[in-house]
């Protein structure tokens, strides 16, 4: 499954970011991906999400998945409205060596009207304990755009975390 997910990735466009130290965290990007989220993505949120709008946000670091809340994030719609988002999830990139983007979920905009920012500005932490109060992105990749690869590593195949998932 992942392999196919990076495929399709992989076929729109490529941004690729070198990878930060942990003494710059910043967000990558925020991509307005969804203006209307199927039935299914209630397997994500544990609740009933269909309708609102997907907003996977990507980070330079590693999240802490204990610290992703709804409450500590905020996307300003393109009518400057400051909107909490109803959900914030890792899923479905919660295995050991992911955990960079946060999906939001909620009322952000439309195609013809898209956010305009988001900021963490509650006590998200990275990996380390390290608070991201204050970050803050003001490009989002509207829905037009597609979907693109904003972040890439490499890993060797003995790596911890890679168990199992790279062919001989």
């Amino acid at each position: 499954m992942k392999l196919r997910v990076i495929t399709v990735l992989i076929s729109f466009s490529l941004t690729v970011f070198a990878q930060d130290s942990g003494n710059n965290p910043r967000i990558l990007s925020a991509y307005h991906g969804l203006d209307s989220l199927p039935t299914r993505a209630k397997l994500l949120c544990g609740r009933g999400v269909t309708g609102q709008d997907g907003m996977p946000v990507t980070f330079s670091i590693q999240i802490d998945i204990e610290s992703v809340i709804p409450e500590i994030f905020v996307v300003e719609t393109g009518g400057g409205e400051k909107v909490t988002p109803i959900c914030a999830t890792l899923r479905p990139a919660v295995e050991l060596l992911e955990r960079r983007t946060v999906l939001l979920v909620g009322s952000f905009g439309t195609p013809s009207m898209p956010p305009k920012a988001v900021e963490i500005v509650g006590q998200l932490k990275d990996i380390n304990g390290n608070s991201l109060q204050g970050l803050r992105i003001e490009t989002i990749t509207p829905i037009a755009s597609g979907p693109s690869l904003v972040f890439a590593e490499r890993f060797k195949p003995d790596t911890p975390g890679l168990d199992g998932e790279c062919p001989k």
